[in-house]
């Protein structure tokens, strides 16, 4: 399998066959003008594509799974990437300092969107996030219907109305665990 960033989004080349992987997550159209594709430089790791866009002063990162499709935003851009396949260690070099990818204390900021749940009419009225703290927005037909700081994993009400096409993104530094949404209070 490859990877590679194309004008359109992420590209999986496997079996022959070459699939746009980010086609439910990201338009082409933002994918461009957000990411800069021609400035994308990247390392596969645990199973995960880090991709870094831009420069020092107007970049960022990301980071795709091929395997469950989300995309996750980094609050950070690194110059440059680096796996030592030795070590198992993911090495990024920010500024003229290399660091460890997942070996320090602080937590980085992130922002991940899901995929598109697309399908018939459905109403999720209800939704429970495990993490200590996050920024919750939730889209329904690709409009967005709520943002919600929350600090606390209890359940909480989405406003009400059915949808075809759902789709729910986190801001936050905390872990996330587990997303659940529900068409009532009782199935959380």
């Amino acid at each position: 399998m490859a990877l590679y960033a194309s004008p359109d989004g992420l590209v999986r080349i496997a079996g022959g066959r070459a699939e746009l992987m980010t086609r439910n997550i990201i338009n082409p159209e933002d994918w461009r003008q957000r990411f800069k594709p021609k400035t994308i430089h990247a390392c596969f790791h645990d199973g995960r594509y880090f991709g870094f866009y831009g420069d020092a002063l107007d970049g960022g990162g990301f980071i795709f799974s091929p395997d469950s499709g989300t995309f996750t935003e980094l609050g950070t851009y690194a110059d440059a990437c680096y796996r030592d396949l030795q070590d198992d260690s993911l090495y990024l070099a920010i500024g003229d300092t290399i660091k460890a990818w997942d070996k320090g204390a602080a937590l980085m900021p992130y922002r991940w969107r899901s995929k598109v749940f697309q399908g018939k009419p459905a109403l999720f009225s209800s939704a429970r996030i495990m993490a200590d703290s996050y920024t919750d927005l939730v889209f329904r037909d690709e409009q967005q219907i709520l943002e919600l700081p929350v600090t606390s994993d209890r359940g909480f009400r989405l406003p009400a109305g059915r949808g075809s096409r759902w789709q729910f993104e986190l801001a936050g530094t905390d872990t996330v665990t587990a997303l659940i949404v529900a068409s009532s209070m009782a199935e959380l």
